[in-house]
C-alpha cells in the first residue's frame, strides 16, 4: 500500500487530489491545506470533511496567508513545524503538488526520502501556455534571496512544473501539456466518479443552502466575472443574453470573491436563479444536465470542459490573448456571439 500526499492551495487541486485519490482505493491518501486566505482553510476542505465516501484518511491545514513580513516569517515556520510533524508520523512515496514553486512541497521534498516522488497536479492554466521565470528577476534575484532565507535545497523552476523534484504529472489533457510536462511520467486524471462525487456535492449545496434538485433543470448557466473586470462589452453582452433566455431554466452564479450581483448586470438577472459564490463550480458538474455554460476568460472553462465534455462551453470575448484563444480552440471552446 503506497502513501501519497497532497499539498493543495485551492479548490480545483483539492478536487483534482479527490480524484486521483478515489482511483487508488487500496493506497493511503492524506490531504493537507496550504496557503489558505483569511485565516481558515477554503469551504471545499470542511465539506471533504464531511463526505462520507472521502478518500482521505486523514486532513490538516498546513499554513495560511498572511501580511506583513514578521507575520509570514512566522507562518513559514509553523508551516515548516507542520510539515516536519506529517513527515515524522508517515513516509511517503508520493508528494503531490499544483505548482513546484511553493515553498511547502520544496520543504517536504527536501526531507523526505530520497526515493519519494514528486507529483505535480493539473492546475489548469499555466500546464498548457506556462509561466516562465524572469532571467534576471526571478531566476537570480528572487531565487539568491530564497536560497539564502531557506537554504540551499531551494529550486527555482524555469516553469510551473518543471523543477527536478517532479517525476510524475496527473493531467486533464496530457497530449496538450508543456513540454517539460510530458517529458516527465505523465497520467490522464479519472473522470469524475459520479456516485462518490454526487454525495459530495449533495454535501456542498446543503452547506450552502441550496437543493441540489434545483440544479437539474438548467439549460443555461453563466459564471459571472469578478465585477472589477467586466468590460462594459461583456455586461452588454451578458444583459442581451439572459434578457432573451428562459428565466425558469437559467441560472447565474457568483465570482468566488463576489457576494452580490454587479451592478450592470443586476436588472438582466433579477429573474433568474442565483446560485452562491461558496460552491465551487466544479462541485456543481454532478448535478447539472447537459446545458450551456457562458464564462469568462479562465481556468474554470477548460476543466468544465474536461470533466463534463457533454457540456457545451463559449468564453466571453477578451482581446490579446492569442495563446489562450488558440488553448480554447483545441479543446473546442468557443466564443460567445449573440
Amino acid at each position: 500500500m503506497a502513501s501519497h500526499l497532497y499539498l493543495c492551495s485551492t479548490p480545483l487541486n483539492m478536487l483534482v487530489a479527490s480524484l486521483i485519490a478515489l482511483s487508488k482505493p487500496a493506497d493511503k491518501h492524506i490531504l493537507a491545506a496550504i496557503d489558505q486566505p483569511g485565516g481558515k482553510a477554503h469551504g471545499l476542505f470542511d465539506m471533504i470533511n464531511a463526505w462520507p465516501e472521502s478518500p482521505f484518511q486523514n486532513t490538516r491545514v498546513i499554513s495560511y496567508k498572511q501580511k506583513g513580513l514578521r507575520n509570514k516569517r512566522n507562518a513559514r515556520r509553523e508551516a515548516f513545524a507542520n510539515i516536519e510533524q506529517l513527515l515524522a508520523e508517515n513516509t511517503f512515496e508520493y508528494i503531490y503538488t499544483g505548482n513546484d514553486r511553493r515553498i511547502e512541497f520544496q520543504y517536504a521534498m527536501h526531507l523526505a526520502a530520497d526515493t519519494t516522488i514528486g507529483v505535480y497536479m493539473d492546475d489548469g492554466t499555466y500546464s498548457y501556455i506556462g509561466k516562465k521565470s524572469h532571467w534576471l528577476s526571478d531566476k537570480i534575484i528572487d531565487a539568491g534571496i530564497k536560497k539564502l532565507s531557506y537554504g540551499s535545497w531551494w529550486r527555482q523552476p524555469a516553469d510551473i512544473g518543471a523543477s527536478s523534484w517532479i517525476k510524475q504529472a496527473w493531467l486533464f489533457k496530457p497530449e496538450q501539456a508543456m513540454a517539460h510536462l510530458q517529458s516527465r511520467t505523465c497520467f490522464k486524471i479519472p473522470a469524475i466518479n459520479q456516485t462518490a462525487m454526487a454525495s459530495l456535492t449533495s454535501i456542498a449545496c446543503q452547506q450552502a443552502g441550496l437543493n441540489s434538485a434545483e440544479l437539474r433543470d438548467i439549460q443555461l448557466l453563466v459564471l459571472l466575472p469578478h465585477e472589477s473586470v467586466l468590460s462594459p462589452a461583456n455586461a452588454t453582452l451578458l444583459s442581451q443574453l439572459l434578457n432573451k433566455a428562459d428565466t425558469a431554466h437559467s441560472a447565474v452564479k457568483l465570482h468566488p470573491r463576489c457576494q452580490q450581483l454587479p451592478a450592470q448586470l443586476q436588472h438582466a438577472i433579477q429573474n433568474c436563479k442565483t446560485l452562491p459564490s461558496s460552491i465551487p463550480v466544479e462541485l456543481l458538474l454532478p448535478a447539472l444536465p447537459a446545458c450551456k455554460v457562458v464564462a469568462d476568460m479562465s481556468t474554470v472553462l477548460l476543466t468544465i470542459r474536461w470533466l463534463r465534455p457533454d457540456i457545451r462551453v463559449e468564453a466571453l470575448p477578451q482581446a490579446g490573448h492569442s495563446s489562450w484563444m488558440e488553448l480554447l480552440a483545441n479543446n473546442q471552446i468557443q466564443e460567445f456571439k449573440i
